[in-house]
């Protein structure tokens, strides 16, 4: 639904309550999918920021808060985080996660996470891999 049609979208985001309720809902679901199924990747982490008409409602505070204890969730679990470059070829501006998550104040972002890129094509190729990139105050 987040990464279909716009109209789908609108549905979902009506349907859950506005655009907020909509990103608060998405990053739980991930979150518990994350503790349900216990991946070894989780890819497109932050696509639903898509649907957004813009960065700053995307990153709202109570969506920022879901989606950083979706990281936590991620990272507690030893999941690798996929870091897709299709981002840029959506429109998005940036890959998916987006750079919000690890920069700025080191208490509101994800401590040792690690991070993987892929093939934007989805062939599982690994093109590189970054051992946990927050520690002990270095990014």
């Amino acid at each position: 639904i987040v990464d279909y049609t716009p109209e789908f979208f609108e549905q979902a985001a009506e349907a859950s309550g506005g655009l907020e309720a909509l990103g608060i809902a998405y990053y739980r679901t991930v979150a518990d999918m994350v503790c349900r199924l216990k991946p070894d990747v989780v890819g497109h982490f932050d696509l639903i920021r898509r649907g957004f008409p813009d960065e700053r409602s995307a990153f709202s505070p109570p969506i920022r808060r879901a989606a950083l204890e979706a990281l936590e969730v991620i990272r507690d679990a030893n999941a690798i985080l996929d870091v897709n470059t299709s981002g840029f070829r959506k429109g998005a501006g940036s890959p998916f996660p987006g750079p919000e998550y690890f920069s700025g104040d080191r208490t509101n972002r994800p401590k040792e996470t690690l991070l993987a890129c892929y093939r934007i094509f989805h062939r599982g190729q690994l093109l590189c891999y970054f051992p946990p990139v927050i520690r002990g105050g270095r990014a």
